[in-house]
């Protein structure tokens, strides 16, 4: 079916007439039918000033930038750390661009999930530092790049949490616990055994919302990690805003990097290591000759990245990697 943005103006104007009553009926009782559409799946709520959900009609690509003032982002620092992680494993990296699948994980370049530079970076942080631990909010194919990593460093505890974590990743070097719950049914506790260098991996709902995983982990998990704790983040696109098509084609209303933005704004204990996107944001020609992808894959990726991003040169990712000081 075809969306409605896509019909010819009479079309569109018939189609508003006919849905009209249907609207109205909604709005004028949209409290009283709450719970039910809510139990059926849905959530039916006027488009209004209070509204999370945005008005899409008003969005437009000069909206879609980020001011980063007042964050310490260091960007030549990250190009540095760049140089020296790949400088190491630069070489395991075009095994595993060359391997296909790495049979003992599962994972392989391409896999759409956790994919091309945030995979091999992942990879080379987990070499570089060694952690004795990872807590993994979320789980998949990134689960599989670290066990792989931490199988090469000689030994790994990864602890996913994840309420639809996959029976596969049973049985993976170094995953040694699968929570099948809500990171926020937890107590901020719980991540107190994490030490200097020990891993938080992020790859949460992305939404800020009541009562949100990502409220709980950035106001009370963060804040209470004990210093050289690293933290990863996925789906952050720093300097730009998410990818409109995104927002208008798929309707994925995201939030969780204006919250993790807000956090960096004159934080003085939390340190930005690495951003794939803003690296691929300053540096695109320097990205995309360290990390080798296979051919396919940069052909793939290179039209994902004309669709999310028109008209900017970028050829970055999604990761975000700090360290608590």
């Amino acid at each position: 079916m075809r969306r409605f943005e896509e019909y010819a103006g009479r079309q569109k104007k018939f189609l508003r007439k006919l849905a009209a009553p249907f609207a109205a009926f909604l709005k004028r009782f949209h409290h009283e039918f709450f719970t039910l559409w809510e139990d059926l799946g849905l959530h039916v709520t006027p488009n209004h000033f209070y509204s999370p959900i945005p008005d899409t009609r008003y969005l437009t690509p000069d909206t879609c930038h980020l001011s980063l003032s007042g964050m310490d982002l260091d960007i030549d620092s990250q190009r540095e750390y760049l140089d020296d992680i790949s400088s190491r494993f630069k070489k395991e990296w075009e095994e595993i661009s060359m391997a296909g699948h790495i049979t003992e994980t599962g994972f392989f370049l391409g896999n759409g999930r956790f994919d091309g530079i945030d995979a091999l970076f992942a990879h080379g942080m987990v070499r570089s530092k060694r952690p004795g631990r990872i807590i993994e909010i979320g789980s998949g194919f990134s689960t599989r790049i670290l066990s792989f990593a931490g199988k090469k460093n000689g030994g790994i505890d990864i602890w996913c949490i994840d309420p639809f974590a996959d029976e596969s990743l049973k049985g993976l070097y170094g995953v040694n616990r699968i929570y099948r719950e809500r990171v926020e049914t937890f107590s901020k506790d719980f991540f107190s055994c994490l030490k200097k260098d020990d891993i938080l991996f992020i790859d949460s709902s992305h939404i800020v919302r009541t009562g949100s995983d990502v409220i709980f982990l950035v106001l009370e998990v963060l804040p209470n990690l004990k210093k050289g704790v690293i933290v990863h983040f996925h789906d952050i696109f720093f300097p730009m805003d998410y990818p409109l098509s995104w927002i208008k084609g798929e309707h994925r209303f995201w939030s969780e990097q204006y919250l993790l933005a807000a956090f960096l704004v004159y934080n003085k204990r939390f340190k930005a290591i690495f951003s794939s996107s803003l690296m691929g944001y300053y540096y695109p020609d320097l990205m995309k000759g360290t990390f080798p992808l296979p051919e396919e894959l940069v052909k793939r990726i290179e039209h994902e990245f004309s669709r999310m991003f028109p008209g900017i040169s970028w050829w970055g990712g999604g990761s975000f990697w700090g360290v608590i000081g």
